[in-house]
């Protein structure tokens, strides 16, 4: 039926209705999932560097600048540890490019968009499946990004119910990171026109 891994196929047909038929289905493609969303997240990566570097000046300056003496217990001997909350959050934040794709990758892996003469619908698999099903009177204003080798995004929800993985290039709710993005806008367009039934 389409050249997708059985185990993904097997998705899909769990979530048709009686009648309802199969007009495409695919994948993001994992690179250009990954560059899309990691490109958005660079800018906030880059925010997490005088983050750091001011908690690290903050805890030295809060416990003067020395290494603290326990000899003698006291509330100041403490007080720098209040700033080792906001250290962590800026060594996570620092690390989150080398895992951020890692996570990517498998959220990618995990996704299946499908067309079909009665809806769109986005499958997220994982540990529990989420199906996302998005009626013709739901297409509406669609948005179409395309690159050059004729990939791209497809957005037709802008009701904040997007990718939790939200940033700039993500606004809302479609198809990421699809082949032949052209092909596919054409099949929603026929879709919400009611000429996929």
């Amino acid at each position: 039926m389409l050249n997708l891994p059985a185990e993904i196929q097997s998705k899909i047909n769990q979530e048709l209705k009686r009648g309802e038929v199969v007009r495409w289905a695919e994948q993001p493609n994992l690179e250009k999932f990954i560059r899309k969303v990691s490109a958005g997240s660079f800018l906030i990566w880059l925010l997490f560097i005088p983050w750091t570097a001011f908690s690290v000046f903050w805890i030295a300056a809060a416990a003067g600048f020395k290494i603290p003496d326990f000899s003698q217990p006291s509330f100041q001997l403490f007080f720098p540890l209040f700033g080792v909350p906001f250290l962590l959050i800026g060594i996570c934040g620092l690390a989150a490019p080398f895992f951020l794709p890692l996570f990517l990758k498998q959220k990618a892996a995990n996704m299946i968009y499908v067309i079909t003469n009665l809806r769109a619908v986005i499958i997220q698999a994982g540990k529990t499946t989420t199906y996302k099903s998005y009626y013709p009177k739901q297409l509406i204003n669609l948005e179409r990004t395309e690159n050059p080798d004729g990939s791209g995004n497809i957005i037709f929800a802008k009701d904040g119910s997007g990718p939790r993985i939200q940033n700039k290039n993500f606004k809302g709710e479609g198809f990421w990171a699809i082949e032949n993005v052209k092909k596919v806008a054409a099949l929603l367009e026929d879709l919400a026109n009611g000429s996929s039934a």
